[in-house]
């Protein structure tokens, strides 16, 4: 009923103390950060896949899910220009004071 074959491979690679390996060693800064470095693409690329497969439950369910949608009041554009304004006086006060 059991592959006793992967079975016994499964337990060759077991620690052993009669069988010593060495399975992670000590990596200075500069190798870690390399490492850590090297993984970038993939969590990169990550986002691009997650909305593939959102688009494809969207087809079959017909919603319209984004990684990042937005539910909430829209802020005009006059009162955001309006608040920069108001800012940018007090701040070149707060300068030159």
């Amino acid at each position: 009923m059991a592959d006793m074959d992967a079975i016994d491979a499964f337990r060759k690679n077991a620690l052993n103390p009669n069988h010593l390996c060495q399975r992670g060693s000590a990596q200075n800064p500069d190798i870690f950060f390399q490492v850590r470095e090297a993984c970038n693409p993939y969590y990169d690329a990550l986002p691009a896949i997650v909305q593939e497969y959102m688009d494809k439950v969207n087809e079959k369910i017909g919603t319209d899910y984004k990684l990042f949608n937005y539910y909430g009041a829209r802020m005009q554009s006059t009162l955001s220009s309006q608040w920069v304004l108001s800012t940018i006086p007090s701040r070149r006060r707060s300068i030159t004071s």
